[in-house]
Formats: structure tokens, sequence, C-alpha cells
């Protein structure tokens, strides 16, 4: 006997929530294997400062580029620090908060543009989203925040009103306090207003002005005080063409394409999950999202040059698409001039833009079985890939690269062992440490709730932090090795 959903009492509509409930998990499983290095460390540090002085901090980390990002996230974890102390508890919740607020903006944005929220449930798969939604870290704030800012401009474009413009004002001030990466998004924004509101703004000159200078002034204490701080440097310059290829495969958040190489090398050895050679053909199949986004790109154009020519008004899908256009363009356009050396959090302010024609061609091609079929395939090896990273980050603790490293927990233990002996010195043998030592400084610092002697001159006993595994293991667990120097 065949058992249906109808005999299950499951409609189409509770079967979603059931599958994006479950996918959901995904990121949420094993919160303490989240990456703790180098950034994350600083951010904490100073939030720690600025709590014992009693005030918010003025600034956040510098970047590579000598200029320093905003302090919106240092404000965050100096908030969360005043109710716990533990990291994990702490990277959870901004876990499913983040998770949240994407997952339930995307929602009313299926419902405003008449979109199958199916393609939504693919989110759950980005192994980009899993760890910037983990990680401790600064500019993984602009991911939520942009999608928010995506819906307000939605709901602005279906019936402009004044304070529906105030709050995507409000969005875009926050995202400055963030990362400056953000401008670009900023910018496409506001050129979508004039390109599609040219005589709503006309008629509502001055409260928008109003808000603009409002923003002005909210930002200006920020820029006060990174100006004469900024110190610019030589950063590695990309090949004209490969800053092309990488700011035009912004799509890459919804593939597995370099995040092997950059995250986890070890996804292509055999100690992988997966045997070496079914994990290369699974990851060539997540390169269907540059087929999904391509044909999206293209029938949006498409749609906008036919309009323009039989001169018909413009729908609700196809305003967003100007939005979304324009902003694809201007972040390929910036990247190609500057030819800064790129890194996946550079699209943390657009990737909403790639993400939306994926989804408008899916939308289209719904009823096409083919199609159907394609991205069918796709959603299963993006399913496996990141269920099968998640395990290999758990089982084997992180990794020893330096944008993943240890996991939390693992370092958590070492940092309260070394606390609990109070040695005469501390020797560390595993190389993360070695390149970034506040980050187990920070570790200690914050588990040192009765500030108790943390290396004691008279002590007669030495730690050494060693890898749990030697030789040509990759694991990612470290160790804390007691030596009673009496005996």
């Amino acid at each position: 006997m065949t058992l249906k959903l109808t005999d299950l009492n499951i409609n189409k509509k509770s079967l979603f929530w059931i599958i994006a409930l479950l996918l959901s998990s995904l990121f949420l499983i094993w919160p303490g294997d989240a990456p703790f290095i180098n950034d994350e460390a600083l951010l904490i540090h100073n939030a720690i400062t600025a709590n014992s002085k009693q005030q918010f901090a003025r600034q956040g980390l510098m970047g590579t580029a000598g200029v320093f990002y905003g302090p919106l996230p240092t404000w965050f974890y100096q908030c969360c620090l005043f109710l716990t102390k533990n990291l994990i508890t702490i990277s959870l919740a901004k876990n499913l908060l983040t998770l949240m607020i994407i997952f339930f903006a995307l929602i009313k944005i299926s419902q405003e543009l008449d979109y199958s929220p199916y393609f939504i449930l693919v989110i759950f798969t980005s192994p980009y989203l899993l760890m910037f939604n983990r990680a401790l870290w600064d500019n993984c704030f602009v991911i939520p925040l942009s999608v928010l800012l995506f819906f307000a401009f939605i709901k602005f474009e279906k019936n402009p009103q004044l304070y529906k413009l105030y709050i995507c004002l409000l969005l875009i001030t926050c995202m400055i306090y963030i990362h400056l990466i953000t401008t670009l998004v900023v910018i496409s924004f506001f050129l979508a207003l004039l390109i599609l509101e040219k005589q709503w703004l006309k008629h509502h000159v001055l409260p928008v002005f109003v808000g603009v200078i409002v923003v002005i002034l909210a930002v200006a204490p920020y820029f006060t005080d990174i100006i004469g701080q900024i110190q610019f440097k030589e950063s590695q310059k990309d090949s004209t063409m490969d800053a092309l290829i990488n700011s035009v495969l912004g799509m890459k958040y919804f593939s597995f394409w370099g995040w092997g190489e950059y995250y986890l090398p070890e996804m292509y050895t055999n100690q992988f999950t997966y045997p070496h050679n079914l994990t290369n053909f699974m990851v060539f199949l997540t390169w269907l999202s540059f087929v999904f986004f391509g044909l999206g790109f293209y029938a949006a154009i498409l749609e906008l040059v036919n309009k323009y020519k039989g001169n018909i008004s413009l729908n609700l899908e196809d305003k967003v698409s100007v939005f979304c256009i324009l902003t694809v363009v201007i972040n390929i356009i910036f990247f190609v001039i500057v030819r800064h050396q790129h890194h996946p959090q550079y699209l943390i302010g657009v990737w909403f833009a790639y993400f939306f024609f994926m989804w408008r061609n899916f939308n289209v091609r719904i009823g096409d079985k083919r199609h159907l079929l394609m991205f069918g395939v796709y959603a299963v090896a993006m399913l496996l890939l990141i269920s099968g990273t998640i395990i290999y980050i758990h089982t084997h603790g992180g990794n020893r690269g330096i944008y993943h490293g240890a996991t939390l927990k693992n370092q958590m233990e070492v940092a309260q062992k070394i606390l609990r002996h109070s040695p005469q010195k501390v020797l560390v043998n595993v190389n993360n440490y070695k390149l970034f030592p506040h980050s187990l400084q920070t570790l200690v610092q914050l588990a040192n709730y009765e500030e108790n002697e943390l290396i004691n001159s008279k002590s007669k006993k030495i730690i050494t932090i060693d890898y749990k595994e030697t030789g040509q293991s990759r694991t990612g667990w470290i160790a804390a090795k007691v030596i009673d120097m009496t005996k």
C-alpha cells in the first residue's frame, strides 16, 4: 500500500514548515563547533574592554584596507556578555537570531512577489551562511540586515510611503555602522529610487532630504573617529579577469565553489565524510547555481527591455529586478576597478541580489519538469555536502587552517585547564596560537570569572598545547598537557 501525504493529514504548507524546521537544525546542531581564531577573539576582547570601562565601543576592528569597521557588532557582543560569558551560548543565540531574520524576511518577500517559498530552503544548505552564522564575527551582521533592506525596499515599491523609506534609511545606517563595503548596496538603493520613483521623490523632496541628513548625522561620529586613524595599506591585487569572475559569480554563496579551497581544504582529501571522487562530483553539481542565476538574470533584463520598448509600466517584480541588477552591476564595476584580493565576505551586502535571480528563475520554470529535475539534483548535492561538512567539522574538531581552526568548544576546554592549573608558563605548539596568540588569551581571560592568577611564577607546572594527533593528520583537536616539574 502506498502512503500519501493526505493519509498523514499533512498539506503542502505544513510539509514546507516541517522541512524548514528539519533543515534549520543543520545550522543549530553542535553550536560548540563554531570557529574562533583571529577577528572573533579581537571582537570579544574589545567588547570585554569596553564593558570594563562601562562604555560602548567607538569603532570596530581595522580592515585589510587600513580602515576601521563600525562598532555595531561590538555593541552586540557587549550586550551579550552582560547576559552570559559562555561564548557557545552567544554563538548559538546569534546563529538562531540571524537565521530567523533571513528566513522570515524571505518568507515575507515570497508573499509580496507571489514566489514559491520552497526555493528559500536553499539557504539552509549554504556553507558560507553556515560559517558566517556560527562565527562570532563582525561582517556577518550585514547578511540579515541586507535582506531586511531588500524586503523594506519591496514594501516601499509596492506602496511608496515616507515611513517605509525611513525604515530603509535606518537599515542603511546600521549597515554602515558594520562595514563600509555596504556602500555598494546604498548606491544601488538610491539609484533604484531615482530611476523608479522620480515623481514620488519630487513630491516629497523636503522629508526625503531630512531623512538623508539624519542618516549623515547618525554616521558622522563614526566617520569622525576613523578619518584621523586611516592607515591605507598595500593589499594584494587580483588580476582584472579574476576580479571580474569573483564579482560576477556572487551566487557562490549557494554552491560549494571555492568553499573547500578557502575554508576546508580537507574536503578534497580522503579524510572527508565522502569518498574523494563523489565529493568532487557533488561540488561540480552545485555549479548549477550559476546556471540558475544566469537564466534568471537574462530573463529579468529581457523583460525590462521589452517593457521599455513597448512603453509598458513596470510591475513590482520588475522594480525589484532593477534594484538587483544595479546591485550586481555596481558590485562588478567596483571590484574590477579596485581589484582588491577577493574574500567571500565581500559579498555579504549583495548576496540577496544574486539569490533573487536564482529564485526568479525557479519561480518562472516551476512547471518545467526538466528544470525541477535539475533543481532536485542541485538540492540533493547541496544537502549532502553541507551535512558532510557539518559532520566532518564535528568529528575532526575543526581543522588546522587559519579560517576555521580548532572548534570553539575545544579551545574553551583548553583555556579552562590553563586557568585551573595556573602554570609557570604555557608552551604553544599550535600554529593558529602562534599566529594569533590573543585567541587563547581572550578565552582564558573570559573563563577567569574569579580573577584567579593565570600565570604563577612560583608554580612547578608547565602546560604545553599541542595537536592531539600528529603525522599527516589534519584534525583540529588540540589538548593541554600538564607537566609537573617536581617529578
